[in-house]
């Protein structure tokens, strides 16, 4: 498991644990390919769109 903190423009916008194995295979995959942090992101930005 392993602690995430998300900056952007200086203000925390996520603090959580993530268990890399309880990821589904597609964040898995996002996670591989841009890392952990741009993953994150890119989830916060885009939860509950499909893309």
């Amino acid at each position: 498991m392993t602690s995430a903190i998300i900056k952007e423009k200086g203000h925390r916008i996520m603090e959580q644990d993530i268990d890399y194995e309880a990821l589904h295979p597609s964040y898995k995959a996002l996670w591989d390919l841009v890392g952990k942090e741009n993953a994150l992101k890119i989830y916060e930005n885009f939860k509950g769109t499909q893309l």
